[in-house]
């Protein structure tokens, strides 16, 4: 070893793991295979999580981001916002996008199964009860929460969930410390995301680069073709701006990649309207 921090590895026939040479030679004779389709965000988010045991280059609900927007109060952050501003109250109906991280299966006295979700999205996590039976005072009437739900009550499910909001305020005894507040919601409603992908949008957003259309831009977009109205944004050099509505033959569907996709081939970028 004190012969190897001298530099004097060759002399004695060592070599460094990555020596130079060897890493060149490697580097040369390597090559992709041209067969070899790249992963898709899913596939890679999955190989990450069963590898690893985490999400390294994403987390999973970064696809339904735009559904998101659409069709739930927004996420746990602002939830928290809209509680501690008086805009959301106790016993608010609430609907989140989420990742359920564990589930816990329950008996209440009665014998009834029920389960606590620890639920998660990309800003915090919250606590999710669905319960064996629950009665709303507003219709009169009784639900069968669990029953109507337990297929959805799996680990890694990604939902929206929609039901009555529990803010629970823990007051510190520490004058330094401030109250923390607990949000936690009995479900009324699970729903896998899947099924709000590309709903609810009006149309699609294209920033164009400084004084450019992409020649390639065209290309890209053929291939996505559905009936969401497209505009552009344009912006010259000498500071014009202009929006522009494409052709009614040149239309869109949602894709939750199509943006990196844009962003990486023709440097424009793109946002849904809703």
């Amino acid at each position: 070893l004190e012969a190897a921090g001298r530099g004097e590895g060759p002399d004695l026939g060592l070599t460094s793991l990555f020596d130079d040479a060897e890493m060149a030679s490697c580097a040369e004779n390597w090559r992709m295979p041209e067969d070899v389709e790249p992963l898709t965000r899913k596939e890679r988010l999955q190989a990450e999580r069963e590898s690893l045991g985490l999400f390294v280059s994403g987390h999973p609900l970064e696809e339904y981001v735009d559904a998101l927007k659409v069709h739930t109060v927004g996420n746990i952050a602002t939830l928290l916002e809209a509680v501690s501003h008086g805009r959301t109250s106790d016993r608010d109906s609430v609907a989140l996008g989420l990742m359920i991280s564990n589930v816990t299966f329950k008996t209440n006295q009665k014998g009834e199964p029920w389960a606590i979700l620890q639920a998660e999205d990309l800003t915090g996590k919250i606590e999710v009860l669905v319960m064996a039976g629950m009665f709303n005072p507003v219709t009169k009437k009784k639900s069968r929460p669990f029953d109507t739900f337990r297929q959805l009550c799996l680990p890694d499910a990604l939902l929206r969930v929609t039901g009555e909001l529990k803010v629970e305020t823990t007051t510190s005894n520490d004058e330094d410390e401030e109250d923390r507040t607990v949000l936690k919601v009995f479900a009324t409603s699970l729903e896998d995301l899947e099924t709000f992908q590309g709903k609810g949008f009006t149309g699609a957003l294209i920033q164009l680069p400084l004084g450019q259309f992409p020649p390639n831009l065209v290309k890209v977009l053929a291939t996505h073709k559905g009936n969401l109205p497209v505009f552009f944004d344009y912006r010259s050099l000498d500071g014009l701006v202009a929006r522009v509505k494409a052709g009614g033959d040149f239309k869109l569907k949602h894709d939750p990649d199509l943006a990196d996709r844009l962003q990486k081939e023709t440097g424009c970028a793109l946002s849904w309207t809703y």
